[in-house]
């Protein structure tokens, strides 16, 4: 190719670079040469030159690439942070209780609660972190609008509590556990829990009310009874059971946290 028909090539190669613009590479070194600016580097040569002479131990590339068009794919950065139940874990979902399913099986432990708590200026819901203490909610809700009952409430975290600290890691994510102003003495205790599985979870809220006091009564209701008991515990008052098979998760999702209210059975996926 002679050299007229490369001159006009490199001038139509370089205005269009100019007009699309071209991602800037800046090269910056620490003994205070200055910078390279590449978007001028049109020539591969050239641009291959100027690295090779300015390559080095104390050298850095920086790269700036241009921001995509609004309306393409992959345009809005950072992303939007995933909320609720995005977080959760993935897998095949199933819906097993919606909604006002759900609502209905909290109205009817309630009253299960209420029948059997003897004295109701002595009942004490104590949620377990994290769905529990919002199902714990309620239900007092329901205890105090449809049985008159007076509800004292607090919160559970049994992180401290758990028989696996050790394999949690040396910082683990303590919540907060909160009490009722008159104490758990001499109280009907009622221990709310989303899912009763292995029983180790409820044998650590056990463990951690008896030393903040001694209740006249402990009891147990939870949302789903799913089986697999390891530890000798059974739930007094259970909204549903359901036979899951151990490749399977029972997730219950709470407003509060997952921005609707239900039970869904999750197959396969990673925590």
């Amino acid at each position: 190719m002679s050299v007229r028909g490369v001159a006009p090539r490199m001038r139509r190669r370089r205005r269009r670079v100019k007009e699309e613009g071209y991602p800037m590479a800046t090269f910056s070194e620490s003994n205070g040469r200055g910078r390279a600016d590449f978007r001028s580097c049109v020539d591969t040569g050239k641009r291959r030159r100027l690295l090779s002479a300015r390559s080095g131990p104390h050298a850095s590339v920086s790269a700036e690439r241009p921001s995509p068009r609004p309306g393409l794919p992959g345009s809005q950065w950072p992303p939007t942070p995933l909320r609720g139940s995005q977080r959760m874990s993935t897998g095949t979902r199933v819906s097993f209780m919606d909604d006002p399913a759900t609502r209905r099986t909290l109205v009817r432990m309630a009253r299960e609660i209420a029948a059997r708590t003897e004295d109701g200026e002595k009942l004490v819901l104590m949620g377990v972190h994290r769905r529990g203490v919002e199902l714990s909610v309620l239900i007092g809700q329901e205890l105090q609008a449809r049985e008159g009952v007076t509800v004292h409430s607090g919160s559970i975290d049994i992180t401290l509590y758990r028989d696996d600290l050790a394999e949690v890691g040396p910082r683990p994510v303590i919540g907060e556990t909160v009490l009722p102003l008159q104490g758990v003495d001499d109280r009907t205790v009622w221990i709310i829990d989303d899912v009763l599985f292995t029983g180790r979870t409820v044998r650590a809220a056990m463990n951690e009310v008896m030393d903040w006091g001694r209740p006249s009564q402990i009891r147990l209701a939870v949302l789903i009874d799913r089986g697999g008991r390891e530890l000798p515990v059974q739930a007094d008052v259970v909204g549903r059971r359901v036979d899951a098979f151990p490749n399977q998760r029972v997730e219950v999702l709470v407003p509060e946290i997952d921005e609707r209210l239900g039970v869904e059975i999750v197959t396969g996926g990673g925590e």
